[in-house]
């Protein structure tokens, strides 16, 4: 069998020749790995930050990494909300994180029903939206997958029903495309 290398650049080399199981197999590794590495930065991180955030060379390493400290951060509140003896290895980081957004009394429970269903993090999403609008919480504005939508939402509730059915009326038929504005002062 070829031998499987890693590349100076960032990259996997794979043989023409690979058997399909293999492939499956590798995959699954990787997946797996990505998870563990996930957990494992934001692990690193949280230690960092608080033991070494006055060192000098802290926003050296910075640089010379590009981490990200507002990425990073975000990360150190998924690993705050899940402890490592309540993470779901099965799962990924994001669903995790999607998860830390409920509260904390919901969140086990939530995170097993994740496990059991084999979420993606797709899924996560849309049942902590539903969750949240069940206990009466709006989307947070700086959530950038709706902040377009809550915008567009407000807006919809703070417009007249005349309006709302006028906007209706050009909306259907651009079946999800762009409204003319003209169209809309003719």
């Amino acid at each position: 069998m070829n031998a499987i290398t890693t590349t100076d650049a960032i990259g996997l080399a794979l043989p023409a020749d690979l058997p399909f199981t293999d492939w499956v197999g590798m995959g699954k590794g990787l997946f797996d790995q990505r998870r563990k590495t996930d957990w494992m930065l934001a692990d690193w991180w949280k230690h960092g930050h608080a033991q070494y955030h006055d060192e000098p060379q802290f926003a050296l390493l910075l640089e010379q990494t590009a981490a990200d400290p507002k990425r990073l951060n975000a990360m150190v509140k998924v690993a705050e909300a899940f402890p490592p003896s309540q993470r779901a290895a099965s799962l990924s980081f994001e669903v995790h994180r999607e998860i830390a957004a409920v509260d904390p009394d919901s969140r086990l429970e939530m995170l097993h029903r994740a496990d059991t269903e084999r979420w993606t993090e797709r899924i996560a999403h849309a049942h902590v939206v539903e969750y949240r609008y069940q206990q009466g919480s709006l989307l947070p504005d700086d959530d950038p997958e709706n902040r377009e939508a809550v915008e567009i939402i407000r807006a919809w509730n703070r417009a007249s029903p005349e309006a709302r059915r006028y906007f209706y009326e050009l909306a259907e038929t651009v079946a999800f495309g762009c409204i003319n504005e003209g169209q809309a002062h003719g």
